[in-house]
């Protein structure tokens, strides 16, 4: 099972469609929505992640929304971060804090 920071038990919204794998470490206070799935990662407090996305092998620090069917992977993104709506981040991207990727972008 996925580890949730025991701070993050009561305030980690995760539905039964989306998949956690047992590599990822959630933070508090983290919203997930249906269908998405989270490998290999880290995701930082106070980030929403939207339905459909898809973060693997990456870090994502606090305060950050993933839209819908956005895809991450193997990428560092900093602190209130903003990645649009079926954005794609390849292997090797780093965000600095407060970037926004709009929708549909491919980095």
């Amino acid at each position: 099972s996925p580890r949730i920071a025991k701070s993050a038990l009561d305030r980690t919204a995760l539905p039964g469609s989306a998949v956690v794998d047992e590599k990822s470490i959630i933070g508090q206070d983290v919203t997930i929505r249906e269908g998405v799935r989270i490998e290999n990662s880290v995701i930082g407090k106070n980030c929403k992640i939207d339905a459909g996305a898809h973060i693997a092998d990456s870090v994502l620090w606090s305060g950050n929304t993933v839209d819908a069917e956005a895809r991450i992977a193997s990428s560092l993104v900093g602190k209130g971060c903003y990645v649009g709506r079926s954005a794609r981040l390849r292997p090797g991207v780093v965000l600095g804090d407060k970037t926004v990727v709009t929708d549909f972008s491919y980095l």
